[in-house]
């Protein structure tokens, strides 16, 4: 069983996906903490040419506060974002596929950073086809853990893994000897973008949402463009 790991992001990039394709679990992790002006509450997309920011305004909280708690500031900017996407992306093949899945993304009915996030994520796998098991960490038992790395490997104890499946930053932190000593093999990934036919743009852009792929791509071309792209990385 290949578990991966990762933080609710807000319409994110090609990658997230890759690692979710590559998973047979995925678990967002609510309980992390929230990292201001990161890629949790924003993301790009192509604006005129160029990558431009997408953010959702969040309430001011403690520090500490993790993303499970986090609360949006208002609604004005789900009509905001509707409409730079549609804008931007009105002449591209795949726009009203595109507008119907972001429709439907921010229709659900809360305050909740992570939530609305998770939202978004389910239901572009779900445009894509990607059939992995997505869990919330508050489907979890509540793990007494002695680090960031005790946490993961409990987690994916928990659920009868044997593999875990991470990016590569994540030999900047971990604790490669604990999933040893838990008979989890521990598997670094990393996502290496190439070029993908970008309408409206002489230069190929890199980093943005997978809203830009789903705007340019029919879901089987981008499954097949994640599964070469996600390389095992030694």
């Amino acid at each position: 069983m290949k578990i991966s790991i990762h933080q609710p992001q807000y319409i994110p990039w090609p990658g997230y996906f890759a690692k979710i394709l590559s998973s047979d679990r995925f678990v967002f992790l609510e309980n992390a903490q929230y990292q201001k002006n990161s890629i949790i509450n924003r993301n790009t997309i192509m604006i005129s040419g160029k990558a431009a920011h997408l953010t959702i305004p969040v309430k001011k909280s403690p520090l500490d506060t993790p993303i499970g708690r986090k609360e949006v500031l208002d609604n004005k900017w789900r009509i905001k974002h509707i409409k730079s996407i549609d804008n931007n992306y009105k002449k591209y093949p795949f726009h009203e596929q595109l507008m119907e899945l972001m429709a439907e993304s921010l229709e659900i009915k809360s305050n909740s950073l992570s939530e609305i996030a998770i939202r978004n994520v389910e239901l572009i796998c779900r445009y894509l086809g990607i059939g992995t098991t997505l869990t919330k960490e508050e489907q979890l038992p509540e793990f007494k853990v002695d680090s960031p790395t005790d946490r993961l490997v409990k987690i994916v104890r928990f659920l009868d893994g044997d593999e875990y499946i991470c990016g590569t930053g994540g030999k900047n932190y971990m604790d490669e000897t604990l999933f040893a000593k838990n008979g989890i093999n521990l598997r670094y990934m990393a996502y290496r973008q190439t070029p993908y036919v970008q309408h409206n743009s002489k230069e190929f852009v890199e980093g943005l949402s997978i809203l830009d792929m789903i705007a340019n791509m029919a879901p089987s071309e981008i499954n097949d463009h994640l599964r070469k792209n996600w390389v095992h990385y030694e």
